[in-house]
């Protein structure tokens, strides 16, 4: 019933607001408060109404920030890159939608907001540059993302230290020696486990020739003993064998792969925590 009441207050006080082209410090002051989720219904409700297309926009943004912070990204990016008119909002909403882009892993997407990008403020041009390289590492295109890194100017206070930043992580994932999944499968193949240990989880490696070395034993001994392939003692123990031996193959070249995953994951991360800073500076965030 208080949740009804608070929505209804808020939908009333943002529906007079909106009608008084007073909107903006309403909608302003549920996102300084956190009311996500009640901005968003106030915001929708005012768009509704005949407003100028600078108090729509700026409408608009706001919708875009609490989506943002409702980690609804999708419908953040939507809303921010509807505004079209140019000035700092426009900077603003265009900035944070390439940068969910990019955190969602969707350098392709970021691109193409950054190269339709108007914005003539050189801060945020050099922030979009800087997004704009984030993206080159995401694809793994080291060579453009060198041929952008090459227009940094090192000389905003707000992006200097992320430019230095991610030119260390760029080298440091340029520097990143991969396992092979195939090597890692035909390893284990010849010694159970062996994958394993080439992947970098030796403790598992270990585990697995043990296991293998355990059922092939006791199945060679129900051989030994009875030299009849149809021996049960053989069957169930040889049967254990060949499950964790193949198994031991399949999960070795997993385990290269997962190995490469977790390698450049660890500093893509590192990398877009490094854009929360300047991002949140710019945006007020």
């Amino acid at each position: 019933m208080r949740k009804f009441l608070l929505f209804l207050f808020i939908l009333i006080s943002g529906l007079a607001i909106a009608q008084n082209s007073d909107e903006k410090p309403f909608l302003s002051h549920l996102v300084q408060n956190k009311f996500y989720d009640e901005g968003i219904l106030a915001g929708k409700s005012a768009l509704t109404l005949p407003l100028s297309k600078a108090d729509r926009d700026s409408i608009r943004y706001m919708i875009g920030i609490c989506h943002y912070f409702n980690k609804q990204f999708d419908s953040s990016i939507m809303y921010c890159a509807s505004i079209t008119q140019s000035g700092e909002l426009y900077d603003k909403a265009h900035t944070l939608a390439s940068f969910q882009n990019i955190y969602q892993r969707k350098p392709d997407e970021a691109i193409s907001l950054i190269n339709s990008s108007k914005t003539t403020d050189s801060i945020y041009k050099e922030f979009a540059l800087v997004q704009y390289g984030v993206a080159m590492l995401l694809k793994k295109d080291y060579n453009r993302y060198d041929s952008v890194a090459k227009n940094f100017t090192y000389k905003n206070y707000a992006l200097e230290k992320s430019e230095y930043s991610l030119n260390e992580k760029a080298a440091k994932l340029k520097g990143i020696k991969l396992k092979s999944p195939v090597l890692a499968g035909i390893s284990s193949a010849i010694i159970p486990g062996l994958g394993k240990v080439y992947a970098g989880k030796p403790g598992q490696g270990i585990a697995i020739l043990a296991m293998c070395a355990t059922f092939g034993v006791q199945a060679w001994d129900g051989y030994r003993r009875h030299h009849d392939i149809r021996d049960p003692y053989f069957i169930a123990f040889g049967s254990m064998f060949g499950l964790f031996y193949v198994g031991n193959i399949v999960g070795s070249v997993y385990a290269a792969k997962n190995y490469n995953r977790e390698k450049y994951e660890g500093l893509y991360s590192n990398i877009i925590l490094d854009l929360h800073v300047p991002l949140r500076t710019l945006l007020n965030l």
